[in-house]
C-alpha cells in the first residue's frame, strides 16, 4: 500500500511521514488509487519541477537561437561587393570611404568621404550611386552632394574632405552591388 501525496501526487511508501518528492506532510491514512484511473492528469503533471524548467528552458533556447540565426542572416544581407569609382570628369574628387547600413525593411544608407585634392574649393560635389542586381542589371540610382562639414552645399576647400550619404530602399532585397561616382564638382 502506498500513501499518495495532497500536494504533487507523488506515491510515498506506507511508513512515510512526508512526501519523498515535495516534502508535503502526509496523513496517516493509506491512499489506494483505483485503477485505470489517472491520478497526475497527463504527462505534463507526471513532470517533476526540474523536468518542467529543462523543457521550458529548451524551449526558450531554441526560441533565441532562431531568433539570433535571422539576425544575422539579416546583417550579412547588405551588398556582397563594392566597386568605388571616380569617373574622368571628377575633376580631382576622389572617393576616399564608405559604409554601407541596412534595415530589415530594405533601407539601406551609404555614407562616405571625399577629398578635394584640387588647389581651390570645390563647389555642388555630385555623387552618383548605381545599384546593381546578380545579373548585372541597373535597378536603381540615386544621386546627393558632398559636403564640407555636412552643410548643406557648403563647398569643399582645396585639400580637404567633404562627406556625403545615400539613402535607398531595396525592399526585395536585389541589390548586390553598387557603385559610387563623382559625377560633378564646380569652382567657384
Amino acid at each position: 500500500m502506498t500513501k499518495i501525496c495532497p500536494n504533487c501526487k507523488n506515491k510515498n511508501l506506507d511508513s512515510s511521514g512526508f512526501c519523498q518528492n515535495c516534502g508535503e506532510k502526509l496523513e496517516k491514512k493509506v491512499n489506494i488509487p483505483e485503477k485505470n484511473k489517472n491520478i497526475n492528469g497527463g504527462l505534463w503533471n507526471k513532470q517533476g519541477n526540474r523536468n518542467k524548467t529543462l523543457i521550458v528552458s529548451s524551449i526558450i533556447g531554441v526560441f533565441l537561437i532562431i531568433l539570433i540565426s535571422a539576425y544575422i542572416i539579416n546583417i550579412n544581407s547588405t551588398p556582397e561587393s563594392l566597386t568605388v569609382t571616380s569617373s574622368p570628369t571628377s575633376n580631382n574628387i576622389i572617393i576616399l570611404n564608405n559604409s554601407t547600413g541596412s534595415t530589415d525593411s530594405g533601407y539601406y544608407t551609404v555614407k562616405g568621404t571625399v577629398l578635394n585634392n584640387n588647389s581651390y574649393a570645390a563647389n555642388f560635389v555630385s555623387i552618383i550611386m548605381k545599384a546593381y542586381n546578380k545579373e548585372g542589371k541597373l535597378i536603381k540610382e540615386e544621386s546627393t552632394y558632398a559636403n564640407y562639414s555636412n552643410e548643406f552645399l557648403a563647398p569643399i576647400l582645396a585639400k580637404t574632405n567633404g562627406e556625403f550619404e545615400i539613402s535607398f530602399e531595396d525592399p526585395n532585397k536585389q541589390i548586390v552591388r553598387y557603385e559610387l561616382i563623382v559625377q560633378r564638382a564646380n569652382k567657384p
